[in-house]
């Protein structure tokens, strides 16, 4: 639909299939932001820690990640994309950004850890019941 919109008035880009493809990336990215998962129980995140890539054949945690990687640093979730969906090597990746090999698995390290302090956000051990002192009332609190 933007593109119907746009190209009339701006003209067809030089890449089409270029321009289709970072605007459908935009569009979900902003459509995750928006939207918080339901909060996703223990197991699913333990699996989700110990291989991202498991996202590949589970909807439930494509979801979650997807979630995880629109709330990274661009620079974080294209490492993290290329290494464990596009199977990059940490060899490749450093020859397309002129880096060391080091410094990749340094980077891809920091945006795992990143990644996985935003999707521990959404597990039941984030959030514990409290009480008001007024009252007694039962709110829940997240823990940061």
């Amino acid at each position: 639909m933007r593109a119907m919109g746009d190209w009339p008035r701006k003209g067809i880009p030089a890449e089409p299939l270029a321009w289709l493809m970072r605007v459908a990336r935009n569009t979900l990215i902003s459509n995750f932001r928006r939207e918080r998962p339901q909060l996703v129980e223990p197991a699913l995140l333990d699996r989700i820690q110990v291989e991202p890539s498991v996202a590949i054949d589970d909807p439930r945690a494509a979801s979650v990640i997807n979630w995880g990687l629109a709330r990274l640093r661009r620079a974080h979730a294209e490492l993290l994309e290329d290494f464990y969906f596009a199977d990059k090597s940490v060899r490749d990746i450093a020859r397309e950004r002129g880096l060391s090999e080091r410094a990749v698995e340094g980077r891809l390290r920091r945006a795992r850890e990143k990644l996985k302090r935003k999707i521990e956000r959404l597990s039941p051990r984030a959030v514990t019941p409290a009480r008001e002192s007024d009252g007694g009332t039962n709110h829940v609190v997240r823990r940061t």
